[in-house]
């Protein structure tokens, strides 16, 4: 009995764990993408609010939004919008570093937290990386599709000291950018 009642022991012990681990996962990312969700980006980058604070560091944030993709979702469906933030978010994700943060906050708004940019010319730098990825066409099921997005950044603590100011600042130049291109 006591030989059974600690293999059982053991397995739910091994179930329950694998299960808060998956629930954390869940909570934390974002089910589509598989990036992280908004709410765990608030999180994340109030963290590294406060340590560039403590430390007098320094930080980029980029927030990125692509462009006629309700047009595309609406001219070729969902499936077809759902295939472009796929493969968006993981070119991201594997061409940013492993001390970077990517995020999907919105619909098809993303945001990446870079703490190894420290400057407006780090950030420019930033900017053009990204805009390398969207130029790469993507092979999808409806066929080739290449992305058009725009992009801010804003700087901790240059542009604001707290992550409302640095998302304002960040959407508001992108949305510049956005204006500029039309």
């Amino acid at each position: 009995v006591a030989f059974y009642y600690e293999g059982t022991s053991k397995t739910l012990r091994q179930n329950l764990l694998k299960e808060r681990r998956e629930y954390h996962y869940l909570a934390n990312h974002d089910a589509h993408t598989g990036v992280i969700n908004r709410r765990h980006f608030l999180e994340i980058l109030t963290s590294a609010i406060d340590s560039c604070e403590k430390s007098g560091e320094s930080f980029c944030l980029f927030f990125i939004d692509l462009n006629d993709f309700k047009k595309a979702n609406d001219e070729y469906g969902h499936h077809f919008g759902d295939q472009i933030l796929e493969v968006f978010a993981r070119r991201l994700r594997h061409r940013t570093r492993a001390t970077d943060t990517v995020a999907r906050i919105g619909g098809d708004e993303f945001c990446i937290i870079s703490r190894d940019m420290k400057s407006e010319e780090d950030a420019i730098c930033g900017e053009r990386r990204f805009e390398a990825i969207l130029q790469e066409p993507m092979s999808l099921s409806e066929g080739s599709y290449t992305l058009k997005a725009s992009i801010g950044w804003s700087i901790y603590p240059v542009h604001g000291k707290d992550h409302e100011a640095l998302l304002k600042h960040a959407d508001q130049q992108m949305y510049e950018v956005k204006r500029r291109k039309k």
